[in-house]
């Protein structure tokens, strides 16, 4: 059976951690790659690490991001980094930019539905930004 989480340390590491195991304090760094159904598998993760164990006082952890990364490491920064993280991934998977009542007069008249430009787009993510941080 393989283990589930596989932890790769050099040789000082390696032993600092079977020694005294891992703790808060030794996390200086947190990466959040791109790739979305990646960051929706991460976000239980995220919300435990996020939310307790790294939550607190201690040393700034320095969080970088791209793409739904960088939406994951904002939502850590926020107050209640767990409801940010769970409400991120909530409106990750619930997003359209499409308005209902045209997308419904569209299939009723069996017409394509219309798909949105940049500019509304651009307004819904705006939007979405300013509520969530």
């Amino acid at each position: 059976m393989k283990p589930a989480l596989r932890i790769l340390a050099g040789p000082v590491a390696r032993a600092r951690l079977r020694e005294r195991g891992l703790a808060p304090a030794d996390v200086l760094a947190v990466p959040g790659a791109a790739g979305g159904p990646k960051g929706l598998i991460l976000n239980p993760l995220d919300r435990f690490l996020f939310g307790h164990w790294l939550a607190g006082e201690g040393a700034p952890v320095h969080l970088l991001g791209a793409s739904i990364g960088a939406w994951r490491m904002a939502s850590a920064c926020l107050p209640d980094a767990a409801a940010a993280l769970a409400e991120m991934a909530r409106h990750y998977v619930e997003e359209s930019y499409l308005d209902a009542a045209e997308v419904e007069k569209a299939r009723a008249s069996g017409r394509p539905v219309p798909q949105p430009g940049a500019a509304a787009v651009s307004r819904a993510f705006r939007a979405r930004l300013a509520s969530h941080l």
